[in-house]
């Protein structure tokens, strides 16, 4: 294509000089009519030479929108396979601790013997509160410069679009669920404050022969009751991470076909 453009414009620019000649020619010949036409020939010529060039300019700019597009491409399927990562851990973690926290549920009701029965139920009790973390610094990037326009492709634009929207709402779900959860973990402390010894700190197995003792105490309900709410938390977070595996990897199919397509 270069070639064939260079060879175009050293056309274009022997035929000006060409009509030049010509042109000072029939000036000195004192024929005017004839020059007239040849002007008029000439200047057509440098129109389409700025025609060209602009062209020429267009299919530059062009060239190096689709190289800026396909560097973003490359960015993005790199964020989403991490993302995709991320959500298959999460997912995995997820599952475990509802299976020991629904363990933990079942157990606790059996009443330990011996402080190393408290142990065995509770030291694969998690409480964490972690929020969502996206890899979306390339999107975060394409919406401050305003270049989100880039591509060319407008169903892979909207898409994108979608995944990172998807991204933000359960987000937010994920937090404000973490925040309830925190608060229930709190108010279950402050009643029960060797709660934090047992099941934070993995500290003095033998108060859970006391919280384990009656299953109609306030104490074993407050701790029956934290393990219900993050087993809850957990098989929310399982459903939203599976959704969010599923819009990555359609997400980066989309982006490889569209690839294989140019």
């Amino acid at each position: 294509m270069f070639q064939v453009i260079v060879y175009i414009i050293k056309s274009w620019w022997q035929m000006i000089r060409l009509f030049r000649k010509i042109r000072h020619k029939l000036l000195s010949e004192n024929n005017y009519k004839i020059y007239v036409l040849y002007a008029t020939g000439e200047v057509f010529l440098v129109m389409i030479g700025i025609l060209l060039a602009l062209q020429i300019d267009n299919l530059n700019e062009a060239r190096k929108d689709r190289s800026t597009e396909d560097q973003y491409m490359e960015r993005l399927l790199h964020d989403l396979q991490n993302d995709t990562i991320y959500f298959e851990n999460q997912i995995s973690f997820s599952e475990r601790n509802i299976s020991q926290l629904d363990s933990f549920l079942v157990e606790m009701y059996e009443a330990p013997e011996n402080p190393n029965d408290v142990k065995r139920i509770t030291k694969h009790s998690t409480f964490n509160t972690d929020d969502l973390t996206l890899k979306n610094s390339t999107f975060r990037e394409l919406i401050s410069t305003g270049s989100m326009n880039i591509f060319s492709d407008q169903k892979i634009k909207v898409a994108i679009m979608d995944y990172y929207q998807l991204g933000e709402e359960i987000a937010s779900q994920i937090k404000e669920f973490n925040l309830f959860s925190t608060r229930v973990m709190t108010d279950v402390m402050a009643k029960v404050p060797s709660f934090s010894h047992l099941f934070l700190m993995k500290l003095q197995y033998e108060l859970g022969m006391e919280l384990f003792k009656d299953p109609r105490s306030d104490k074993f309900l407050a701790v029956e009751q934290v393990v219900s709410v993050y087993k809850l938390r957990n098989m929310e977070h399982l459903e939203h991470f599976q959704e969010l595996k599923i819009a990555a990897e359609q997400l980066i199919l989309q982006i490889n076909n569209a690839s294989l397509d140019k």
